[in-house]
């Protein structure tokens, strides 16, 4: 005995083929054949996906760098760096009696 109502959804076209299939839930938008195809070759076989490989490498990787370079924000300053967290550090700890 199920607890759940089947909803009586109407047909509708797949939002890939075009095709008329009824859904079994109304959030469905793909017919049962392109939900295989899309869910097992993740759009693959639609022709959604593209990938077109560049043309130039070395002129890709320059605008890659450029464009990584703008968006990072260094907020550390190299130099010195060691000598300050050292500084940092021994502030934490206190002196150090060594006398015996």
């Amino acid at each position: 005995m199920s607890y759940y109502k089947k909803r009586n959804c109407e047909p509708r076209p797949c939002n890939i083929c075009g095709t008329l299939f009824t859904p079994s839930h109304g959030n469905m938008r793909l017919c049962p054949d392109c939900r295989e195809k899309f869910s097992k070759n993740r759009g693959r076989d639609f022709g959604t996906v593209r990938y077109e490989g560049p043309s130039n490498v070395i002129e890709y990787e320059q605008k890659l760098l450029r464009r990584n370079v703008e968006n990072y924000r260094d907020t550390i300053v190299a130099i010195g760096y060691a000598d300050r967290q050292r500084a940092a550090t021994l502030r934490l700890v206190g002196r150090v009696n060594t006398e015996l």
